[in-house]
């Protein structure tokens, strides 16, 4: 009777076995279905952000204003084809800081993006002097530019 019992308990223990076996594939595929299902989903999200950044870049680059993206520090992060053109550059001579502006445009501006007395607003300079020392009336519309976890990085 002893051996028959042990070749119960073996029995139900084997079958217990197999059906953990089967369980832990059926969660397995499961699991693999789901990474395909992510892997597809982040490739088409990635499509649409480039896409997104695309467009974006053309509509900055066909504005009929000069537009900057300024960091904190002065650090040139974007500029477009105005820009170039009001400040008297040209793609390869592309200015990194805006301490390469004259020193009346660049006390002008790190005073206007102070952060003390900064908020959102429109300033009209009535002396901007580009590298070639022309002078040009500008009207500058400022903001501030947030990232994800919502902390100010730069001005545009």
């Amino acid at each position: 009777m002893s051996e028959s019992l042990n070749t119960d308990k073996i029995g139900v223990l084997t079958r217990a076995l197999k059906r953990e076996r089967k369980a832990r594939e059926i969660a397995e595929q499961v699991i693999e279905q789901r990474l395909r299902e992510l892997y597809t989903s982040n490739i088409v999200l990635n499509k649409t952000v480039l896409n997104e950044k695309e467009y974006q870049k053309e509509i900055i680059e066909n504005l009929v204003d000069a537009f900057f993206v300024i960091d904190f520090h002065g650090n040139i992060i974007d500029i477009n084809v105005e820009g170039y053109k009001l400040i008297g550059a040209d793609n390869t001579g592309k200015p990194k800081n805006i301490n390469e502006f004259n020193q009346i445009n660049k006390k002008k501006l790190f005073d206007l993006f102070s952060k003390k007395r900064y908020r959102d607003k429109e300033v009209l300079f009535l002396d901007f002097i580009n590298r070639d020392g022309d002078r040009k009336y500008i009207s500058i519309k400022s903001k501030r530019l947030y990232d994800s976890e919502n902390k100010a990085y730069a001005y545009q």
